[in-house]
Order: C-alpha cells, then sequence, then structure tokens
C-alpha cells in the first residue's frame, strides 16, 4: 500500500459530468450512468479513456482476467484503475 499525496489525485469532474453517475472513489473508481442522465455510458467511457496518464479506464467486460471482476453482477459497467499511490475523487 503507497502513501497517498494530495498532490495525485485524478478529479473526474475535470472529464465527465459526475450529476450524471453514481461512483465510488478511492485507489478505484467504479461508475454507472444513471437513469435518465443525458449521456450514455459509451459517452462517459470515451471521455475518460485517455484523460490521465495515471488511470486505465475499462469496460466490465473487458477487465483483465486477474482482476476476477469482469463477470460479476455487482460490478458498475466502468471500472478505473489508477496508478500506486494516486486517488480518484468527484
Amino acid at each position: 500500500m503507497a502513501d497517498i499525496n494530495c498532490s495525485r489525485v485524478i478529479n473526474i469532474g475535470e472529464f465527465i459530468d459526475v450529476s450524471a453517475v453514481r461512483n465510488t472513489e478511492g485507489p478505484m473508481g467504479r461508475l454507472q450512468v444513471l437513469e435518465g442522465a443525458n449521456t450514455s455510458l459509451e459517452a462517459v467511457f470515451q471521455d475518460l479513456r485517455c484523460s490521465n496518464e495515471h488511470m486505465r479506464v475499462y469496460l466490465r467486460e473487458q477487465l483483465p482476467v486477474r482482476t476476477h471482476y469482469a463477470n460479476h453482477r455487482r460490478i458498475e459497467p466502468i471500472f478505473i484503475d489508477v496508478d500506486n499511490g494516486w486517488n480518484l475523487f468527484r
């Protein structure tokens, strides 16, 4: 486990409209587009995909096998993995 430095945070609100998603925050993120939101899952994924060099964004079906999350019903459709020592917030 790495120390968290306040300068090593990624604000996903810089890339997407956070009012359109439900999310978890911390050393990894999981996003669900809210029903009735003015955006789509694909649009959120594309907006986040190459937005920061310290995070990797996956659709649930594309998650690496090592995570054991790809087929779990409780995992949100978008998964964000950040570099060690980095943190997400909205």
